[in-house]
């Protein structure tokens, strides 16, 4: 017998009418997020309490700093990361989608939380739902500038979509028509060969990022950049990549 039916049996109406409310009404999950969305830290703090004891207390906790990173409130996610139980890079899912804050930060176009919680030192190799930062991103379009910046810091060309596994990042662009998102992608190759970061693009090529000889607006190609600035490393990393691509056609056709 449930409570809604022993309360029923007892002819507690009004009791049963509570449980039955309860039932029905928003969980507790959903009304912790709803507080959250009030930014309000006294009635969020408030709310807290009300946990403080539940066994999923940090999931909620940590759901919490999620939700903050997609209101795009940095006041409310340095109040969050104020307990130590929260953790800056904890993976939940929201709205059945599995992200961290910084992803979802990512993902709701949130740049300026997205910049502060990377100085925060959230981790953006970090994959969630559909891959690691650059790659959601990617995904939702963000700003050229976004996709930069996350390349600039740290994060790797070799990284794949979680749907589209056969293909770089570069190429699920073209297939998915994120040109501005390609764009983005190859011009921060070009910013690698203009300053002969051979050790980058050499680390690329060796996780399987071959895109180096690409084309840029003004029809000049990353070979030519090299030639140019005499990065004659570069040159023959390009040359390598090109004839190994030349046989595998070949090959192929055979």
């Amino acid at each position: 017998m449930t409570p809604l039916e022993y309360a029923e049996f007892l002819s507690q109406e009004k009791m049963a009418k509570i449980i039955e409310s309860k039932q029905n009404g928003p969980s507790l999950e959903e009304r912790w997020l709803k507080t959250v969305e009030t930014l309000d830290i006294n009635h969020i703090e408030e709310f807290r309490t009300k946990f403080n004891n539940a066994p999923n207390k940090t999931h909620l906790l940590n759901l919490g700093l999620i939700k903050a990173a997609e209101i795009g409130s940095n006041r409310l996610i340095d109040f969050f990361l104020t307990n130590k139980e929260v953790n800056i890079n904890t993976l939940c899912r929201l709205d059945k989608i599995l992200v961290t804050p910084l992803l979802r930060s990512i993902q709701c176009k949130r740049n300026e939380t997205t910049k502060y919680l990377i100085f925060r030192k959230a981790d953006i190799n970090l994959a969630g739902e559909f891959g690691d930062g650059l790659v959601t991103a990617v995904h939702f379009e963000n700003s050229n500038d976004m996709i930069t910046l996350l390349l600039e810091k740290g994060a790797s060309l070799a990284s794949r979509h979680k749907l589209w596994p056969n293909l770089n990042l570069r190429e699920y662009c073209i297939q998915t028509n994120k040109i501005q998102a390609k764009l983005a992608i190859d011009n921060f190759v070009f910013k690698l060969i203009a300053n002969g970061e051979y050790d980058k693009l050499k680390c690329l090529t060796d996780k399987g990022y071959i895109n180096i000889n690409v084309t840029n607006q003004f029809k000049k190609t990353g070979r030519d950049l090299a030639m140019e600035r005499s990065h004659v490393n570069i040159v023959q990393l390009i040359d390598k990549i090109e004839e190994k691509q030349r046989r595998l056609r070949t090959k192929m056709n055979y």
